[in-house]
């Protein structure tokens, strides 16, 4: 049974310190908020005075001090910026946003960060303001274990804790966020304090400060979960870290969990030595095919797995697997440059990866049209561009087929709904065409309707006059039994004649089938 959310919060909090360190104090007054020092200053007769907020005193300046300059504190020599007392302190408030590391009072091998709001307040009064703590972030990380993240979701939630699914940082760009364009920080030396004598002094954490991962939760929590992003690091397969940590697909080609090198990578270590002598930058794409290169004896040269990597690229990855799934690479390959050389083929798509794309989608039809795509004629057409323009043909037709028969179902179902009256008829459309030459000879969408009058989505009628039964004239639609729209030419609104025929409708079919026999009730026997 897992912990209840309460008990992860305790456990989590169990490991810091519950008060804020002198350093943390001291890197906030004199890194993070080193700029919101100020002298405020008034007038005195002919004398000027100024207070400073840092070390809080009130002096006669020497001489006048205008305001929006940098003056020099007469009593403890801080550059401050100067204010004058008498305008508007309406927007002041300074704020930073910092991501504190240290390591954990209970498990000596674990590390902790704590992000921190601080906030100085001149609004009220300039007088007396001292920095304010909001800690809106504790991250936990235990080797074996990952990141466990635990945070104040907003100021309106404040003293309670919720724990995230997921580690994400703050001092990211979250337009949402109540610190959004807050000035952000995250120092080295707290990290390399923290770190020393863990694991994680060893995950080479310092070759990621500064590449766009900000504050390093993302990393050390990849790390706590899949010690194995060490020897990736140190031994050349820092790309396929970075694509992990970024968010960004693997192919299913690394097997985090591995105990070592070739297990993580799913190659022998022969097989390693090789991409390293070659010198081949291996990210997860070009991993992926190496893999698929190993399964059919190595029939590729690293030069060749670097050229198809850039020739095909992982955008096309869905395309690659899904015809790998019926063939070998190699063959793959021959097939796509003997697609290039044909002319017709070559002219539609003119590289690999677009020929690859359009084979990927003429196998897609081959499957919905049950072709048998064990017959190498079949997989292997040899004119890919022509077999596709067939199949894509094949599979309209197919579609159509089943659209009609679903229309035609309707139609029966509804015809019970057919009305006449004062010179007017009411009947179910009959199929597709009729729709589509309805929209077009009354200009409005209707002939978009196809597919939601087939499925039962929406109840889609004609009204005709009984001597031209074949001209549009009005087009009606019905939902639950209620006319929720009724147009006619340009999206013309019914006459008083027609108004009157709709009544009449309502209330010999529409009325008298509210109580257990309406069209919703209908559509469910005949939607497909």
């Amino acid at each position: 049974m897992g912990k209840s959310e309460n008990q992860v919060i305790a456990d989590v909090r169990v490991h810091f310190s519950e008060s804020i360190s002198q350093a943390f104090c001291e890197y906030v007054e004199n890194v993070a908020l080193i700029y919101s020092r100020y002298i405020f200053t008034w007038r005195k007769g002919k004398k000027q005075f100024g207070y400073c907020t840092h070390c809080k005193h009130e002096y006669e300046t020497d001489g006048l001090l205008r305001d929006g300059k940098f003056a020099t504190c007469g009593w403890c020599g801080s550059e401050c910026v100067l204010k004058a007392s008498g305008r508007s302190r309406k927007h002041l408030i300074d704020e930073a946003y910092i991501v504190w590391y240290e390591r954990s009072v209970v498990n000596p091998k674990a590390i902790t960060a704590r992000g921190v709001h601080v906030t100085r307040d001149y609004r009220e009064n300039f007088r007396g303001v001292s920095t304010q703590f909001r800690t809106k972030a504790l991250y936990l990380f235990e080797p074996g274990k990952g990141g466990t993240m635990i945070d104040h979701a907003n100021y309106i939630s404040e003293g309670k804790w919720f724990v995230n699914e997921t580690i994400h940082s703050f001092t990211q760009s979250f337009a949402w966020s109540d610190i959004a364009g807050v000035k952000r920080f995250c120092p080295v030396e707290p990290i390399v304090a923290a770190v020393e004598g863990t694991p994680f002094q060893f995950s080479t954490w310092e070759s990621w400060v500064g590449w766009g991962i900000g504050d390093m939760v993302k990393f050390f929590d990849l790390f706590a979960k899949y010690p194995c992003i060490e020897y990736l690091c140190k031994l050349g397969f820092r790309e396929v870290v970075e694509a992990k940590l970024y968010g960004l697909t693997t192919y299913s080609a690394v097997n985090w969990r591995g105990g070592s090198l070739p297990e993580v990578l799913r190659l022998t270590k022969q097989d390693l030595n090789q991409l390293r002598e070659s010198k081949l930058v291996v990210d997860p794409w070009v991993l992926f095919l190496c893999q698929q290169s190993k399964k059919e004896g190595w029939n590729f040269s690293t030069e060749e797995l670097k050229k198809l990597s850039i020739e095909i690229s992982n955008t096309r990855s869905s395309d690659l697997k899904k015809v790998l799934k019926r063939t070998t690479l190699r063959k793959m390959t021959a097939y796509l440059v003997k697609q290039q050389r044909n002319p017709e083929v070559y002219k539609h798509y003119r590289t690999k990866g677009e020929v690859l794309q359009i084979w990927g989608d003429y196998i897609d039809d081959c499957v919905k049209l049950n072709f048998d795509l064990t017959h190498e004629r079949v997989l292997f057409p040899v004119n890919l561009y022509q077999a596709h323009q067939n199949t894509i043909q094949q599979v309209e037709v197919k579609e159509n087929e089943l659209l009609r028969a679903k229309i035609e179902s309707r139609r029966k179902a509804l015809s019970k709904f057919q009305f006449e009256a004062f010179g007017f008829i009411i009947r179910p459309t009959k199929d597709q065409k009729e729709l589509i030459e309805e929209g077009k000879a009354l200009h409005h969408c209707v002939g978009g309707y196809a597919d939601k009058y087939a499925k039962g989505e929406s109840d889609i009628f004609v009204i005709r006059k009984v001597e031209k039964p074949d001209e549009p004239f009005f087009t009606m639609e019905i939902k639950n039994g209620t006319i929720t729209q009724c147009y006619g030419l340009k999206h013309c609104r019914p006459p008083h004649d027609v108004e009157a025929f709709i009544k009449a409708f309502t209330r010999e079919k529409l009325a008298k089938r509210k109580s257990g026999a309406k069209l919703a009730e209908q559509r469910m026997e005949v939607a497909v």
